[in-house]
């Protein structure tokens, strides 16, 4: 997988972890981390589109939404156990991790990217802020 194949598993990993967190929440503050899941879920689908639409599609090349969740489901494999913010959180930081690394993409791809980085920093913020 390339790099924007690779960018939009993970954040399919992102989504699906997202959402578990989101629906095993309980205890005393479950409201509020049922909350913060659905913050950090909120506008990846259309993170996803874009990537899609802007990368994959245009040249004619068939998107590929299986080997996505493959790759989404390999890259949380080893995330073992119950879905945590701090997992959550090394998964996000990942993610960054691969939008950091520098590739000769077009301005408008690497627009892209880096609005879908800025978003996650943001998430990670939250994040760190509820592990803290």
């Amino acid at each position: 997988m390339n790099k924007i194949d690779t960018l939009i598993a993970y954040l399919f990993a992102i989504q699906a972890f997202a959402k578990d967190i989101h629906y095993s929440a309980s205890g005393e503050a479950f409201y509020s981390k049922h909350l913060l899941a659905d913050e950090i879920y909120k506008g990846i689908d259309e993170q996803i589109d874009a990537l899609i639409e802007t990368c994959i599609l245009p040249n004619d090349t068939p998107c590929p939404i299986e080997a996505y969740w493959y790759k989404a489901m390999e890259i949380t494999e080893n995330i073992t156990g119950e879905a945590t913010f701090e997992k959550l959180l090394k998964l996000i930081q990942a993610t960054i991790e691969l939008i950091n690394v520098q590739d000769n993409f077009s301005k408008i791809t690497n627009s892209l990217i880096d609005d879908i980085g800025k978003d996650l920093q943001r998430k990670l913020g939250l994040i760190t802020r509820q592990v803290g």
